[in-house]
């Protein structure tokens, strides 16, 4: 005699997931996959909290060497949570490369002189390094051209332009250019999250994948 499959609460999230890996196409660039496995939105959420905690420490004065680990351990917490994930919707890990970026970040602080990269160009500069490697690896303009604000940022804070240039003209204009970013940051990274949600639903492709 057949038995009849018993319905849980669990099932619906079952076939929420077997829904999801059917419509997520073989190309790990495909719109689909991308938003499966959070390709733009878990970046950006991770660089955006770096950034608030290098604007805490900012405020605080605090320059030790914690800022200059912040960089290569966001994109080692990016690996990490995406890889879980991957196991989850068994999505084919995508090209973006985020534990070549971590390894590349952490390595260059045991190299002659590589602390000194962070000291003068500022850990926001690294943290664009990497969004701009693994955004152009990955094909998403959503991730590189934020690096790319990045890469200015760090300098400008950091070498005095800030200062020169932003009220009130001493210290704390670094803190106010890095809160601006951050709360930039955070915009796109809720833009992102949303986008990803839609294409899940719908199959809608979010704006400047693939590009």
């Amino acid at each position: 005699m057949e038995i009849a499959p018993v319905v849980t609460p669990l099932g619906s999230a079952d076939r929420y997931f077997d829904g999801m890996k059917r419509s997520i196409s073989d190309d790990t660039g495909h719109p689909e996959h991308r938003a499966a496995r959070y390709a733009r939105s878990a970046p950006l959420v991770a660089v955006t909290v770096a950034l608030v905690i290098l604007t805490s420490m900012r405020a605080e004065g605090n320059r030790s060497v914690i800022g200059a680990l912040i960089p290569g351990l966001t994109f080692l917490a990016i690996l990490a949570v995406t890889s879980v994930i991957h196991g989850v919707v068994r999505a084919q890990p995508g090209r973006e490369g985020f534990g070549v970026v971590a390894a590349m970040l952490l390595g260059l602080l045991f190299v002659p002189f590589g602390m000194w990269g962070p000291i003068f160009l500022g850990a926001e500069f690294f943290l664009g390094v990497g969004l701009v490697i693994v955004g152009w690896r990955g094909k998403d303009s959503g991730l590189w051209i934020p690096g790319v604000v990045l890469l200015a940022v760090g300098p400008f804070i950091n070498l005095n332009g800030a200062a020169n240039t932003v009220p009130p003209y001493d210290s704390t204009s670094g803190v106010v250019v890095l809160a601006l970013t951050t709360a930039v940051f955070a915009v796109l990274a809720t833009t992102a999250i949303a986008g990803e949600r839609r294409v899940r639903a719908g199959g809608v492709q979010v704006a400047g994948a693939g590009a």
